[in-house]
């Protein structure tokens, strides 16, 4: 039986350190190489990363180096799609590992959808901020099989012909947060089915220090407001009210979704969150509300 062409797309900005074991690991999946590319799309790194990308491209030709002006992740990953030859996309990220089975088991799950992705499961539990990190996802995605609204791009498939009609990636989206959920919305209003399997997983470096999840927090909460603006959800005077009430009840949320052993690093990131989302107002701003 014919495999489809598959691309695997990963953008990358100083990963070095990290890129290398996520490059071994997508090289080595069992899949047949003919139908199989990598692109590294580089978004203007200032260390080793080209030379990390051309050791390796020496030896398995199917692996692409590309790269951009500094412009974000979205726009990196629409560099790489529009270079693509696959029909089949797959987007991971620069500090994640594959497992050998990984594209065929994101193949089997877009049989019955139109864009499918997996869990994260951590490279180390060895700090609290890794545990909390990986609570945290799991408490987003859960752990059953499902169709969802959306899902994180480090671990994420679809046709290409699904992300032309979505329009791609936006690339008003500067940093790492809401540019996959983002697209995922989109997708989604196209009439698109998003189905999220556990059992697809891909190994992840969760932020290891207190300092890693604050910095998080802030940008998934200052991006979060990017993103309602586009979708018109809110006003500001709305937003503000809402930001209010959300810091109010920030020592309630971690009770009621964490243990006692993630508390206090559920309390920092859910602060931090609501911090994230005022520079977000003072940065974007907020339309009125559609309709």
């Amino acid at each position: 039986m014919k495999t489809p062409k598959v691309s695997v797309i990963i953008p990358t900005y100083n990963s070095g350190r990290t890129l290398g074991e996520c490059l071994a690991s997508v090289l080595g999946v069992d899949y047949p190489k003919e139908d199989l590319e990598v692109l590294v799309v580089d978004d203007g790194s200032t260390d080793d990363t080209k030379k990390v990308v051309e050791e390796l491209a020496g030896k398995d030709r199917i692996l692409k180096y590309l790269f951009q002006k500094n412009s974000g992740p979205a726009t990196a990953r629409n560099t790489g799609i529009r270079k693509a030859a696959g029909e089949i996309i797959l987007l991971t990220d620069s500090d994640c590992i594959v497992q050998g089975g990984w594209i065929g088991k994101i193949l089997g799950a877009l049989d019955g959808s139109d864009v499918a992705g997996g869990s994260l499961i951590p490279a180390s539990s060895a700090t609290v901020w890794e545990e909390f990190e990986q609570a945290r996802r799991d408490r987003l995605y859960g752990k059953t099989k499902k169709f969802v609204e959306a899902l994180p791009s480090c671990n994420l498939a679809f046709r290409k012909n699904v992300w032309k009609q979505v329009g791609g990636f936006d690339e008003d989206y500067k940093y790492p947060s809401f540019e996959d959920y983002d697209f995922c919305r989109r997708a989604a209003d196209h009439g698109f089915r998003i189905l999220y399997d556990p059992e697809i997983p891909v190994v992840h470096k969760h932020s290891a220090t207190l300092r890693g999840i604050i910095r998080r927090a802030l940008m998934h909460g200052r991006e979060s407001i990017l993103y309602r603006k586009k979708r018109g959800e809110s006003s500001i005077l709305a937003w503000q009210a809402k930001l209010l009430f959300k810091a109010l009840i920030v020592p309630y949320t971690t009770i009621t979704r964490y243990n006692i052993k993630h508390m206090p690093a559920s309390l920092l990131y859910e602060a931090a969150t609501v911090i994230g989302q005022q520079q977000g107002i003072a940065r974007y701003g907020l339309g009125w509300a559609k309709g």
